[in-house]
């Protein structure tokens, strides 16, 4: 079955996660430029190290005020999507949507929480990216020392030099293990936790509303354009969204 094609909000979401994407695109490049500036050798001095370190945090944190404002007024598009969503099917059925003082307190709160998940997360970046760096950094040192107390030959050492220079762009750019112990990039992590938040979003503010205008059941029509949506392998069943209702699958279980 072909995918749905995107509607204006659905693009503006989009275009939205590329913006993001970009601005963290841009720092990694910059911060592959910082890292190998000069020689290598001056990274025998702590102080170069230090001077390296900080200038990649300012990097990220530079693109943190650019993407994190980004990222988050996404989000609370994102769940406005899911809510709107309800309401014009709703509509289309001839059922007037009802709106309660109570409900909007819990979408604002909602809406906080998803918010807040991605400033949380990109805010410990330059601590994470300044960690990783002081890493490579000391094994890089480490191994110029090992390299001239071996006495290398001038033209096997400059080879070398190369080498170092290149993995520290490749490895200082933005490159950093998470919690869970995988790798990313500074544009993949951003963009992956854009992406999911966006998603949850969505699916919150469809679920939340749909409760609102007071059914439990909710079906999932269509083809999700988000290909990596969990509720794609539920597309034409009904979910339940308390959990409430026998036999069906919650929407909890179902994410």
């Amino acid at each position: 079955m072909a995918r749905q094609e995107l509607g204006p909000f659905q693009k503006a979401l989009l275009s939205d996660r590329r913006a993001v994407a970009k601005i963290y695109g841009r720092a990694r490049a910059h911060i592959a430029e910082v890292a190998a500036r000069g020689s290598v050798e001056d990274l025998v001095r702590r102080s170069e190290q230090v001077s390296r370190i900080r200038a990649i945090q300012k990097i990220v944190r530079s693109a943190n005020r650019e993407g994190i404002p980004l990222a988050t007024e996404a989000a609370e598009r994102g769940y406005t999507l899911g809510r709107e969503r309800i309401r014009r099917d709703l509509a289309r059925r001839g059922i007037t949507p009802v709106a309660s003082v109570r409900f909007n307190q819990i979408h604002e709160t909602q809406m906080r929480i998803l918010t807040s998940n991605i400033v949380e997360k990109f805010q410990r970046l330059p601590i994470i990216i300044g960690r990783q760096a002081n890493d490579l950094f000391r094994q890089t040192a480490l191994e110029v020392l090992s390299r001239r107390s071996l006495g290398a030959r001038e033209e096997g050492a400059k080879s070398i030099r190369l080498d170092m220079a290149r993995e520290l762009r490749e490895n200082a750019a933005g490159a950093f293990i998470d919690r869970a112990g995988r790798e990313w990039n500074l544009d993949v992590y951003t963009d992956m936790v854009t992406r999911t938040t966006l998603r949850e979003a969505a699916s919150m503010g469809t679920a939340l509303e749909t409760y609102e205008q007071g059914f439990d059941l909710v079906e999932v029509i269509g083809v999700s354009a988000f290909p990596d949506s969990p509720f794609v392998p539920f597309e034409g069943d009904q979910l339940s969204v308390t959990g409430e209702t026998e036999g069906f699958t919650s929407l909890e279980d179902a994410r």
